[in-house]
């Protein structure tokens, strides 16, 4: 009982799950055997036994604790390293499940802000991993840029089908369940309004779930909130012109296209070759007086997109 309640409050005081805490006090016994056992004297004063506490807490506990996630974190690399080396286990065999003690198997699915504290709890890895620090930093953004794509997509179908055909006025009036209807009226094989829906559907989902992130548009508040988009609102909010009800569209095109492009320059800025990983768009320089290479990507104008070109990330968290 005294061992549950002990176990309990290190968890509320380390704020942390039973496997994490498990790994730290294996690290801190680990340390321990590491050394050669020494002879101790028997305990018969309070004195002696406050003297022992504070060297074990100094000598064992204190440096593991300082950074309490990394010291799980790295314990569970060299447990990983350690099971490699001995076999092979497969997590879907029934023996793993029934037999492997907890430490040993993956009870969770990975949390990218236990990495991002293992990350930021050493210094050095700003400069030793760029790449990765500038993820880390865009990263709470960089699942929205998805979006753009069908975005892209419906507002060219739009762009495309009506042209300078249609006045605004009577833009205003046609729905964009009326568009679909209108343009699917010669086509008995029902492709076209099956390609319409699936585009209008993607388009919608996109607008509905960027509403709460759009609130202004070349620098200045936008009039109202983003209505929710459905199909019996009318195609101006689809049409791309920086005016009355399509300003909608022109910014969240301004704000996904301004999210990708501030990752991106970012990641050009890091200093040239000191990312491996970034080879791939090194170049060197034209210009004599500049002897050393540089990351350089291509500028594509937006309506050139392919959608290879636009990010597609999704949040493991998600």
């Amino acid at each position: 009982m005294h061992i549950e309640n002990d176990w309990k409050a290190l968890k509320s005081i380390f704020n942390c799950e039973d496997e994490t805490l498990t790994l730290v006090i294996h690290a801190i016994l680990s340390d321990m055997l590491k050394e050669s056992l020494q002879n101790v004297e028997k305990i018969t004063s309070s004195v002696q036994r406050e003297a022992w506490k504070d060297n074990f807490s100094q000598k064992y506990v204190l440096p593991r604790i300082k950074n309490f996630i990394g010291t799980a974190n790295n314990f569970r690399i060299v447990l990983d390293k350690n099971a490699e080396n001995s076999l092979e286990i497969n997590e879907n065999m029934q023996t793993s499940e029934n037999y492997l003690p907890l430490l040993w198997r993956l009870i969770r699915k990975p949390d990218l802000d236990d990495f991002r504290f293992y990350y930021m709890s050493n210094h050095e890895n700003k400069e030793l991993l760029p790449l990765l620090n500038i993820f880390l930093k865009h990263e709470k953004n960089l699942n929205l840029i998805k979006h753009l794509a069908p975005i892209m997509k419906f507002i060219q179908i739009l762009s495309s089908r009506l042209s300078h055909a249609i006045e605004r006025q009577k833009a205003r009036q046609l729905t964009f369940q009326q568009f679909i209807a209108n343009e699917c009226e010669d086509d008995d094989t029902e492709k076209t309004k099956k390609s319409l829906n699936e585009a209008f559907n993607s388009f919608a989902n996109s607008w509905n779930c960027l509403i709460p992130y759009i609130k202004r548009y070349q620098y200045k508040d936008l009039p109202q909130g983003m209505p929710k988009m459905h199909k019996k609102i009318s195609i101006v909010y689809g049409l791309y012109e920086p005016t009355d009800e399509s300003i909608y569209i022109c910014a969240i095109i301004e704000f996904l296209v301004q999210l990708q492009n501030n990752f991106l320059n970012e990641i050009i800025e890091i200093s040239s070759e000191t990312c491996h990983s970034l080879k791939f768009i090194e170049k060197s320089s034209t210009h004599k007086s500049e002897q050393e290479s540089k990351y350089y990507l291509q500028s594509i104008s937006l309506e050139n997109a392919k959608p290879e070109q636009i990010i597609d990330y999704d949040d493991i968290s998600e």
